[in-house]
């Protein structure tokens, strides 16, 4: 084993999301001694567990109106936060995925800490946010500049993952995986 016990984080899961966390659950349980994975949603019901695998589970909040979206998003990101001040005694790295580019209090949380962070972007949050028109757009390319500058390792599926990001990914970052979560 390679690594001693590692941390991945995503926001809280739909079902598209829990095959491609079991995946990178695989593959980071098989170099680590220990994961923690902190997730929410369906990642909490459809985590395949083994022996090395311990899932701290996030509550999952939906709400309709913008405000309120809001604020269950922020108090999502706090919760993460707490779990991840809870595991930190005994995690140095933690790897974010699925929405992780988008957490900046728990990534806040892992280097107040001292420790190690990856991010691994499935794809570009803000230019989707922007596609709809979304009020959220502006925040989340924020979100991802502020992210990737605070990321000790990102790691992208392809050189044009770090152009479609319209520069926000700092170069001397990165790490391209030729193969999905590898």
């Amino acid at each position: 084993r390679v690594l001693n016990k590692v941390c991945v984080v995503t926001f809280p899961l739909g079902l598209a999301g829990v095959p491609a966390l079991n995946d990178l659950v695989e593959i980071v349980s098989a170099i680590c001694s220990f994961v923690f994975v902190i997730t929410g949603g369906r990642g909490v019901d459809g985590l395949v567990h083994s022996d090395n695998v311990y899932c701290v589970p996030v509550k999952m909040r939906i709400e309709s109106s913008i405000f309120n979206r809001v604020v269950a998003y922020a108090l999502t990101q706090l919760e993460i936060g707490i779990r991840i001040i809870a595991v930190s005694r005994t995690v140095k790295t933690y790897v974010f995925s699925i929405g992780g580019e988008l957490l900046l209090i728990p990534i806040l949380c892992a280097k107040l800490r001292g420790r190690r962070v990856i991010l691994m972007p499935g794809g570009n949050v803000p230019a989707i946010y922007r596609s709809k028109s979304s009020p959220f757009a502006f925040l989340t390319g924020w979100l991802c500049t502020v992210d990737f500058a605070l990321a000790d390792t990102i790691v992208v599926y392809g050189r044009h993952m770090i152009n479609e990001f319209d520069g926000r990914i700092p170069e001397h970052k990165v790490v391209i995986a030729s193969q999905h979560h590898i």
